[in-house]
């Protein structure tokens, strides 16, 4: 996922790219290249796993991306957002920074998949 922070996406790319190699070399699947994508532009069904790094200081996901990644996940798509706290966020402890954006775009609903928060939507 497309962030629009040079710094997360630069790190996002190369991690991707190594984890890309790893597989390839220790495993018989061939992946693809990592792709950068925008949820509200691409079409996400050609993707099973869509790695997404949260940055705090990027925008809320526009409603129609919010809406092509809740389809998407509602068939079978998995996201794994990752909020790249783990150094820093420990249970029981406070919040990190980074959670409340993702819990702000993102709860779960009882079709067990992702909606927009009704605190955020008009």
């Amino acid at each position: 996922m497309i962030t629009g922070d040079a710094a997360v996406d630069e790190a996002s790319r190369t991690g991707l790219t190594g984890l890309t190699q790893m597989l390839a070399s220790r495993t018989a699947l061939e992946p693809g290249e990592p792709a950068g994508i925008d949820p509200a532009k691409d079409e996400l069904a050609f993707y099973p796993l869509i790695y997404w790094p949260i940055a705090p200081s990027r925008p809320q996901p526009s409603e129609t991306a919010i809406r092509k990644i809740d389809a998407f996940m509602r068939n079978g798509g998995t996201v794994l957002f990752d909020t790249r706290d783990a150094l820093t966020a420990r249970p029981g402890g406070p919040p990190s920074p980074r959670r409340p954006t993702c819990a702000r775009c993102w709860r779960p609903s009882k079709c067990r998949s992702w909606s927009r928060c009704p605190s955020t939507t008009s």
